[in-house]
């Protein structure tokens, strides 16, 4: 079987342990980048609220919805990376 170098040059043993890895890799980091918004809609002062002319109550229930994509986002990474740990062994 033909090992598949990664771009960090880690070798994987096949395709689909390569893209467990970045599956991995790509929902922390979506997960992440979330944190922006969520710290962004959850001023109840804020610039925003004057410039869209939405409530704070639609500024909450937004703030809402992307805090549990970046959880699931988060939980979903942690499992992958647990997979990845138990394959390797």
């Amino acid at each position: 079987m033909q090992e598949v170098k990664a771009l960090t040059g880690k070798s994987y043993p096949d395709i689909p342990s390569q893209i467990l890895r970045y599956s991995a890799d790509r929902t922390g980091v979506m997960s992440f980048a979330n944190f922006p918004l969520l710290w962004l809609f959850a001023g109840r002062n804020n610039i925003f609220l004057w410039a869209t002319g939405w409530s704070f109550a639609s500024f909450n229930i937004f703030h809402r919805h992307v805090a549990r994509v970046a959880t699931l986002q988060a939980i979903l990474h942690s499992v992958l990376y647990i997979v990845m740990f138990f394959q390797s062994e």
